[in-house]
């Protein structure tokens, strides 16, 4: 909808907000999903008559977060229970870690042997132009400014490639 706030779904985002300052303001946009979360931690009494003003998918939306915000009251859990779950957040930190690690090797592998096939390519291509550039030196049907043109190199490289030709075949 237009001028309603988008955003992906399982993505994390993350809003900063001076909570003092905005209540002083008091601007609640009922299209704004950030100003239920505001009330959600602010006036929490004040919300429960808002939520009549919610759409029904703003509703359900407030209702996953606000199932989420009573799982972070740790009161609720045990020790083990708590610490099975940072067990569990450092394997999932550990796991990343190497992820991005292995991430990043490939990349670095890729670009090496991206390199390396495209010297291989630029050698190909290179012998191939000397090749046809040398016929054209032979023929003499164009001066090397034109050779040089045609096959989109310098002059110099066409002169060189000259030079070397008669310094072997005279």
């Amino acid at each position: 909808r237009e001028g309603e706030a988008q955003y992906p779904k399982g993505k994390l985002h993350f809003l900063f907000v001076e909570i003092k300052k905005w209540e002083k303001l008091g601007k609640f946009d009922k299209d704004d999903i950030r100003s239920y979360w505001l009330l959600f931690f602010t006036k929490p009494l004040i919300l429960k008559r808002m939520i009549e003003l919610m759409t029904p998918e703003q509703e359900e939306q407030l209702n996953q977060f606000a199932k989420i915000v009573a799982l972070w009251d740790t009161t609720q859990y045990t020790e083990a229970q708590l610490r099975g779950y940072e067990h569990y957040i450092d394997e999932v930190r550990f796991t990343n870690g190497i992820k991005f690690q292995e991430y990043q090797r490939g990349i670095r592998e890729g670009i090496e042997q991206g390199i390396e096939q495209g010297i291989e390519k630029g050698l190909e291509l290179g012998s191939e132009i000397t090749m046809e550039i040398l016929y054209f030196l032979k023929e003499e049907r164009l001066s090397i400014s034109e050779i040089a043109k045609k096959f989109n190199v310098s002059i110099e490289k066409v002169e060189n490639i000259k030079k070397k030709f008669n310094s072997i075949f005279g």
